[in-house]
This record gives C-alpha cells, sequence and structure tokens, in this order.
C-alpha cells in the first residue's frame, strides 16, 4: 500500500473461487475483463484485497492457474493470515492477536481423541489452523465434543465445517470477515481510509 500517497479511491475486496475465478470459464473473459479495468483505472490509486480460504499453497497453485492480478493485500486460510503485495509480507499484529488463547499443541493432543478426525495435508494445517476431515454423520457430534474438550483447556476456539467434510479449528476472533475488520481499522490509523469500499463474496 506503500503506492498510495493519501486515502484510497476505492478498495475492492472479493473472494476467489466461484468469485473472481469462474472454473467453468476456460477462457477466463470475465477475470481478464476485470483485470483490464483494474490496471487501466483503479490500480494506481485504490487498494485490492483477495479473501479466501485456500492456504498460500493452494492459493499460490490458484495464480499458476488463472491469469489472477497481484492483490495489494491477500487474506487466506480462512481468515488467519493476512499478507502484503507480491512478496507476501506477513502482518505480525493479526498473527499476535490471534494467538491469544491459542494453542496449536493443545488442539492437535485434544483432537486425537476423536479416531473420526484426519488431517488434511500439512500444507492445508496453519499457525492458526488446523484442518481435518470429518465423516458427514459425525460432523455435528465431534463439533460440539471437540468445542467442550478444548473449552475446558482454556482455549477460545471457533470451529468451522464446510462442504460436508471439512472441520477447520480456528482462534475465535479468526476468518475472513475478523480479518477485513481489522484491515479496514489498521488502515483508518494509517490514514489511508478508502472513499468507498465494495465487498464482493
Amino acid at each position: 500500500m506503500d503506492k498510495l500517497e493519501g486515502p484510497a479511491r476505492l478498495m475492492v475486496v472479493s473472494d476467489l473461487d466461484h468469485t473472481m475465478v469462474d472454473h467453468h470459464d476456460p477462457e477466463n473473459t470475465s477475470l481478464l475483463k476485470f483485470n483490464a479495468l483494474w490496471e487501466s483505472t483503479y490500480k494506481n490509486d485504490s487498494i485490492l484485497v483477495f479473501s479466501t480460504g485456500r492456504s498460500p499453497t493452494l492459493y499460490n497453485d490458484l495464480r499458476k492457474e488463472k491469469p489472477i492480478l497481484t492483490p495489494d493485500i491477500t487474506i487466506m486460510s480462512v481468515g488467519t493470515e493476512i499478507t502484503y503485495g507480491e512478496a507476501m509480507v506477513p502482518d505480525e499484529g493479526w498473527a499476535e492477536i490471534l494467538s491469544q488463547k491459542w494453542d496449536r499443541n493443545v488442539v492437535l493432543e485434544e483432537s486425537a481423541k476423536f479416531s473420526e478426525l484426519k488431517l488434511q495435508s500439512e500444507t492445508e494445517q496453519r499457525p492458526h489452523k488446523i484442518s481435518f476431515y470429518v465423516p458427514k454423520e459425525k460432523a455435528q457430534e465431534i463439533t460440539k465434543s471437540l468445542s467442550s474438550c478444548l473449552e475446558e483447556r482454556e482455549l477460545d476456539v471457533k470451529i468451522i465445517y464446510s462442504g460436508g467434510m471439512d472441520l477447520d479449528v480456528l482462534p475465535q476472533g479468526a476468518g475472513k470477515g475478523q480479518a477485513l475488520a481489522y484491515l479496514l481499522k489498521k488502515i483508518q490509523l494509517n490514514c489511508e481510509t478508502p472513499k468507498k469500499h465494495t465487498c464482493v463474496w
């Protein structure tokens, strides 16, 4: 965001899969139209934010597959990671906030008591996100039981079940919406408050 000398004219925040990126369009027609509009009209005085549930590994895989612009800010891993620019410099302040009442080792220890929970690949295990596969018919029961176990261990977490098989354990303060709220406050403190922001989820 160093490119800005004053308040941003516009901030656009968009999800990627099935929003900015249409996986049913091999020609990437809409994506390329957006890219052209952004580059010609907004790039120099506006902020582009991509917000995705993807981990950095899967995000970079998508960038290799699709002609996605490099955003000013990237929110990844279900809102547990914020990075800046091409170099994807991490926001350490956000990481510090999420570390409160969070302990990966305790989450792993308690989740190991549930044989139905299977850890996803190593790329999906992040500092503030632990991801599992769980049978659909067991998801509600395990979510409730695991939540109680972690509460007894004095952790403040949220458990997100999605896609009929994915279960993510995150710090309570994490999430794409929470990450965006943090960013807006940070931008405001830096006197770069956008005159208008648009979210496309």
